[in-house]
């Protein structure tokens, strides 16, 4: 038999009854904030997918038609996942700042830096010295990639955590800054992404570093879900609670 934690003596009696009839609205935090929140979720795992599925094509690609083919279905979902991610960017930055200050909002920094390596990748890709270039320039792109994703992953945990929609978070990551001659600074680290190879050096990696990990849905609470919708094997859980939490916390 599950025992239900400690922790949910601290949980307000109107958040206890997830997924039943209790109200699911969290006070002190926005509607919009909760729309920003999830809508940064939605674009966050889809660009996760992405990658990783680019990374596991681009590693079997035999020769230049096939890494076109490969580089053509990538651009086709990437190219509007980083316009999407742009503007969800530029939603959630005021949120980040009142929850944290001015000087963590720059998630709209980041969508930047990845349109700028995006437009670089897309010039070279499949136009260097052979498929062994071909595969190195793929795989320097997708790690590039895949670790300014996980820097916005960390600021949305950051975000989530600061205004009471998702369980803390130890992660941590570097601040960007965008410089007037286009470069970027990636703690204290410049960055330019060139538009000719060779290719740009890893990001600094956020901790934890790169991996396409969940990205957790914002809650309406401590344990509740914005929309009410928990319930037994429901939003990635299998047992009805939270999807970052192995077990709901139960």
């Amino acid at each position: 038999m599950k025992t239900i934690p400690v922790l949910l003596a601290l949980v307000p009696l109107g958040l206890a009854a997830c997924g039943g009839s209790s109200p699911t609205a969290t006070t002190g935090v926005s509607h919009a904030a909760q729309t920003a929140a999830r809508n940064y979720q939605a674009a966050g795992t889809d660009m996760s997918g992405v990658i990783a599925q680019y990374r596991t094509d681009t590693t079997t690609m035999l020769d230049v038609s096939s890494c076109q083919a490969i580089e053509a279905a990538y651009q086709a979902k990437m190219a509007p996942l980083v316009d999407r991610m742009s503007t969800t960017s530029v939603a959630m930055d005021p949120y980040m700042s009142s929850a944290m200050g001015p000087a963590v909002a720059d998630m709209a920094c980041v969508a930047a830096a990845m349109k700028a390596e995006l437009a670089r990748h897309a010039a070279v890709a499949c136009t260097l010295s052979g498929v062994d270039a071909d595969r190195a320039e793929a795989a320097q792109h997708a790690a590039t990639v895949a670790a300014l994703a996980q820097h916005q992953y960390v600021r949305y945990e950051q975000m989530g955590d600061a205004m009471g929609m998702m369980t803390p978070t130890a992660d941590s990551t570097w601040t960007c800054k965008v410089n007037a001659d286009g470069t970027f600074t990636f703690g204290g680290q410049t960055w330019t992404p060139p538009q000719t190879p060779p290719t740009p050096s890893t990001t600094p990696a956020p901790t934890p570093n790169p991996t396409p990990y969940p990205w957790p849905m914002p809650c309406g609470g401590m344990m509740c879900p914005c929309d009410g919708s928990w319930g037994p094997g429901t939003s990635g859980s299998t047992d009805g609670g939270p999807p970052w939490m192995p077990g709901g916390m139960m």
